[in-house]
């Protein structure tokens, strides 16, 4: 789904200020109906709506134009009183009007005193919190009067509540669930949680849940995109129809990478409730009676998570909070890298400025290695060279050298430069890698597997040998195995793999594949520095993981897994202590009467853990109160097996004593682990004697890539050997950009003008910069044709994990006075579009987009008058670089002396769709040579109509000029739908392994990546007189009449996003010295001399 603004799709502001939901809800909204409010302070004011309109829109317009707050108004009909939430056509006496003019009685109670209200400081509540309407929280929220026994906390919470539920028009009875502050929840997730369905939907701030049957209204002091509640009717109707909705309906597929994102949210609430000793199951039991109690639970969780994310921006690091829960960057935002925390508060993706990270120095051995630091040897843990003089080269020591001194490796973040050369020892070969030679304009890429993957796939290899036969690049296979003799191994299966692959494929070219693939037979932790710089890489992007070691008397290995640690300094890691003793089963170590009675079935527990490392089960009663039972029954270690396949980081909460700090280590595993270790202890026949080791080991990134064309280090993106091949398409599409960027630097002035509208810009969601009249002038004068406009999207520290999620559509306008809005800053208006882009999903992106038609409108005779500003809208969060590229083209080329704006708007797709499209008339200017029609389209929408358009259906667009059609003036979008659709376009801009649905074909657009004008000249369609432009789109040659899915819908309805316009040009120089003429206006018409 792509979205522009801060609609879940972009919203489309017409003549009259309606959005394309917009006219979708006035088409269910019913008759029109006019309010003759009667205010009790003497005055009265008319309100035109719809009898579908509920009462609190209607308050909310007397209060615009009365001045009067919201919360002081009462409407009253009859002498009863009116709810907010009701509609108009509840109310029996208004539709049996004739008229639709009904006479209603407004009460305006006094104004609040100044000494009763809420203050922010009282309440607790970030200034940066944003109210209803998207102002700041004090100029909306605050002000509510506490009512007797409220705290000024609950009072704000009330507020918003009363807010939601007006809203979304959810009866009054409806309990509201107070909830501080919390995780970003994306879409509608449905999670099976202690056999209650627990439902969750989130719109802009407002989060639904549903127990039992019982609908609740979970309400945010900040939401993640800053402004409280759905902005627009569509989001009001979206939110009312998730309220009972079904699992995610066909059509818009979830990848089991979402599924899993959603389970460790739902995980992770669960876990605190674990450590916080709340026990779910009776609360929610009968969530009715214990609203109460379930707001309790959902405030501590909030305070919790907000504290969290505060304390860590004020230490600057992460780490236990005072015995606060921590949140950890895998769930939360409030995470760091290499030492830097991401500024973040309340899952909002803004990052405060910070100072430029430090390099990091290590400690080379005498051959130039770096050292493995920190190490274990004999029970005791090195931070640097042993006393000895020596250091470990690998995770498990199993090679060491000496040590000699500490050095600061360039190489650390991704776009790095990389300045020097890489030799390795590889099979048959060596390989020698060189910046400056010819090697360096090819992309490079190292994948190293770790040390206990068997090996590569056929699956994984066939399509990079494919690749090799189309693709210059270098890939270099690595290991990390400790062995040289493993390695070696390895790397000749490999290469008999990449043979007998490579003579199965039809007239593949061998030389080719050969120089694509370098088997590298060096241990990955054993490369010099002094050969080459990959250590310094590797060694920067590596991380700390815990592994369980499990073997049995014999030393027959039973487990090899790694596992999750603690958050927090409650209890030891695995790092901290390394240690190897007998593993013995504890069972829940709860209370007694808290044990659960299902797992009966396990052996009994034992009572004497001395000198042992505890096997426990989750569950039942928080981690720390585990770990401490283990240790007081003897236990020098303890491993908790989680009751699903996704172990967790344990964190420690009140009412646990988690300042009182544990000095044992504690990990969590899988509970199919915990089970095999079950089965090995009380198997009678293997013996009963099960040791178990915990300690901690370096893992080293999985892919280090080198952009070729200096384009630096490529990014550490956690990607499999499947995604190998579509990484290695996104990094051609990159290298080809730079190369590009290089030639028009080195162009002449006289055939390239640059000129840079954002140079690293923070990004909140909306970018204005000024279209001067002297720019105007220099691409008019310059006899400028052609146009590129090149866009970068780069996140903190060009990490994924700091990137915004979700795909959304990015327009680029240029807002002339007579086209843009009204509002400052806000510009919509399509038929003045530059460009359209769609975001990636939690990547970077970098593109050229061919924008010819936006020559005209960059040299028109409103931008040479100055009135002309640049906008670049979405909602997502980035650091933007904007840079026009215009350039001439050849001798004699023709140039744009006028355009006209023919369709631009986002319209529903339904049987309204084409009536809609008026038939647009113009005469052909004298001095005219070439007439060209250039438009960007696209289709949004899915899950809501059988054919799941507009987004994922195949609809088509049809011309016709003067009554003349046909297949040069049809746009198609046969790839929608298509399950490679996009997948196939990554050296077309796509790009390369997103989350979400991304390799999913959709109509005229793909999640990250430009949408390219579609242009054809249409010249010899013209008559000397008056022309007639016609446009249609159709599915399966017809008008597209949607027919709604059966049962409840969860995504958006069909729409159509258009920009078309027609650009006249010339090689007659006089008339090319006037400003080309814009027409915008719908009712006017082009007249030429």
């Amino acid at each position: 789904m792509a979205e522009d603004g801060q609609g879940a799709f972009p919203s489309q502001y017409d003549e009259s200020g309606m959005t394309s939901f917009d006219r979708v809800e006035a088409e269910l909204r019913g008759e029109q109906l006019k309010l003759i409010c009667d205010l009790s302070i003497g005055s009265r004011v008319e309100v035109v709506c719809n009898v579908g309109h509920d009462v609190a829109y209607a308050k909310g317009q007397v209060s615009r134009q009365t001045d009067i707050e919201y919360g002081r108004l009462q409407f009253f009909l009859d002498d009863k009183l009116m709810f907010d939430p009701l509609s108009f056509n509840d109310f029996p006496a208004i539709m049996a009007s004739p008229t639709k003019e009904v006479l209603v009685r407004v009460e305006v109670a006094p104004p609040i005193p100044e000494e009763s209200t809420i203050s922010k400081e009282e309440a607790q509540i970030p200034s940066t919190a944003k109210g209803p309407s998207g102002r700041g929280a004090a100029a909306v929220t605050y002000g509510e009067p506490c009512m007797e026994g409220q705290t000024a906390e609950t009072a704000y919470l009330d507020f918003q509540c009363r807010e939601a539920q007006a809203k979304i028009r959810l009866e009054p009875s409806f309990p509201c669930l107070h909830f501080v502050a919390g995780p970003r929840i994306g879409s509608v997730s449905r999670l099976d949680f202690m056999d209650l369905d627990f439902w969750i939907s989130a719109i802009m701030g407002v989060v639904i849940m549903q127990l039992n049957g019982l609908r609740l209204v979970l309400v945010g002091a900040m939401d993640s995109h800053g402004a409280f509640g759905p902005n627009t009717p569509g989001d009001f109707r979206r939110a009312q129809a998730r309220l009972n909705r079904a699992p995610l309906p066909k059509g818009r597929p979830v990848t089991d990478l979402t599924a899993k994102n959603r389970e460790k949210l739902l995980n992770a609430f669960i876990e605190w409730c674990e450590f916080a000793g709340f026990r779910m199951q009776p609360i929610f039991a009968n969530p009715v009676q214990n609203v109460e109690r379930i707001n309790e639970i959902l405030l501590a969780y909030g305070r919790r998570l907000y504290e969290a994310g505060a304390r860590s921006l004020e230490a600057g690091k992460m780490g236990i909070l005072e015995g606060e829960l921590e949140v950890e960057k895998e769930f939360w935002s409030y995470s760091g890298h290499l030492g830097q925390t991401k500024a973040v508060v309340n899952s909002s993706s803004r990052a405060a400025p910070r100072a430029a990270p430090q390099r990091e120095r290590w400690i080379l051995t005498d051959g130039g290695m770096p050292c493995q630091l920190p190490f274990w040897h004999e029970g005791h843990k090195y931070e640097t060279c042993h006393p000895d003089g020596w250091c470990c080269l690998d995770p498990d020591c199993s090679r060491t050298s000496g040590c000699s001194k500490s050095s600061e490796m360039p190489l650390q973040r991704a776009r790095d430069p990389v300045r020097s050369s890489c030799k390795l020892k590889a099979l048959g070969q060596e390989f020698l890698w060189d910046p400056e030679g010819p090697s360096g304009d090819i992309n490079l890429m190292f994948f190293l597997l770790q040390a206990d993957a068997p090996g590569w796939e056929d699956q994984d290899l066939e399509p990079l040998v494919e690749l090799s036969q189309s693709l210059e690049f270098r890939l270099v296979l690595m290991s990390y195995k400790s062995s040289s003799e493993e390695i070696q191994s390895l790397m000749l299966r490999t290469h008999e793999q990449l043979g007998r692959l490579a003579t199965a494929g039809t007239a593949f070219n061998m030389e080719r594949v050969r120089r694509s693939f370098v088997l590298a037979t060096q241990p990955a932790w054993q490369i010099s520095f002094d050969s080459c710089w990959l250590p310094s890489v590797t060694h920067a992007w590596s991380k700390h993981v815990s592994v369980l070691r499990a073997f049995s008397a014999k030393d027959d290995p039973i487990v090899l897994e790694r596992t999750q640690t603690i958050r927090g300094d409650w209890a030891l890691r695995a790092s901290d202590k390394e240690l190897s003793l007998p593993l013995r089963w504890a069972g829940y170590l709860c209370d007694e009467n808290e044990k659960v009675q299902e797992e009966a079935s396990w052996p009994a527990p034992l009572l004497d853990l001395t000198g042992a490392v505890a096997l426990v089960a989750r569950g039942t009663c928080s981690h720390y109160h585990k770990a401490r039972a283990a240790k007081e029954l003897g236990a020098s270690g303890v491993v908790i097996f989680s009751q699903n396949e996704v172990p967790v980081a344990m964190s420690c909460a009140a009412p646990d004593p988690c300042k009182d700090g544990l000095d044992i280590p504690v990990v969590m595993t899988t509970r199919s682990v915990g089970e095999t270790l079950l089965e090995e202890m009380f198997n009678s026949s293997s013996g009963s004697l099960v040791m178990a080791s915990l300690a901690s080991q370096s893992e080293g990134p999985n892919m280090v890539g080198v952009l070729g064309h200096s384009g630096g280090l490529w990014y550490n993106s956690p990607i499999g050997p499947s995604q190998l091949a579509d990484e290695l398409r996104g990094m051609e599409y990159r290298r080809q950009l730079l190369q590009r960027q290089e030639d028009l630097a080195k162009a002449s002035s006289s055939e390239v003008l640059r000129v840079d509208v954002f140079q690293r810009e923070p990004f909140p969601g909306g970018l204005a910069a000024k279209w001067t009249a002297q720019q105007a002038k220099l691409v008019r004068e310059g006899g400028f044709t052609d146009l590129a406009i090149e866009l970068r999207l780069e996140c903190d520290d060009h990490l994924d994990d700091n990137c915004p999620p979700w795909d959304h559509e990015l327009n680029l306008y240029l807002c002339l006075a007579t086209a843009s809005d009204e509002e400052e800053g806000r510009c919509h208006d399509r038929r003045t579009s530059l460009a359209r882009w769609v975001t990636p999903y939690g990547r970077e992106a970098h593109w050229f987009s061919e924008a010819k038609a936006g020559v005209a409108l960059l040299s028109s005779e409103e931008a040479m008058d100055g009135l002309g500003t640049l906008h670049l809208h979405t909602w997502q969060h980035y650091t933007v670089s904007l840079v026009f590229w215009f350039r001439r083209s050849p001798d004699h080329a023709l140039l744009p002396f006028r355009q006209i704006a023919l369709w631009g708007a986002s319209t529903p797709f339904d049987l309204g769709y084409n009536p809609s499209q008026r038939p647009r008339s113009f005469e052909v200017p004298l001095a005219t040579r070439q007439v060209v029609l250039s438009a960007l389209i696209t289709g949004h929408g899915w899950g809501v109509d059988e054919e799941n358009c507009a987004e994922f259906c195949e609809h088509s667009h049809h011309f016709a000029i003067n009554g003349m059609g046909g297949p040069l003036l049809t746009k198609l979008h046969p790839t929608a739908g298509n399950e490679d659709g996009c997948k196939t376009q990554v050296l077309e801009g796509v790009v390369p392994n997103q989350y979400g649905t991304w390799p999913f074909g959709r109509a005229g657009w793909c999640p990250g990546q430009q949408v390219n004008w579609w242009e054809v000249d249409v010249t010899h369609w013209l008559q000397s007189e008056t022309n007639t432009i016609t446009y249609k789109a159709l599915f399966n040659g017809t008008d597209y009449d949607p027919e709604p899915i059966q049962g409840d819908s969860l995504g958006f309805p069909a729409e159509i996003h258009v920009a078309a316009v027609l650009t006249f040009y010339t090689d007659d120089g006089s008339a090319r010295k006037q400003p080309v003429n814009l027409l915008l206006e719908d009712s006017r018409r082009l007249v030429f001399p």
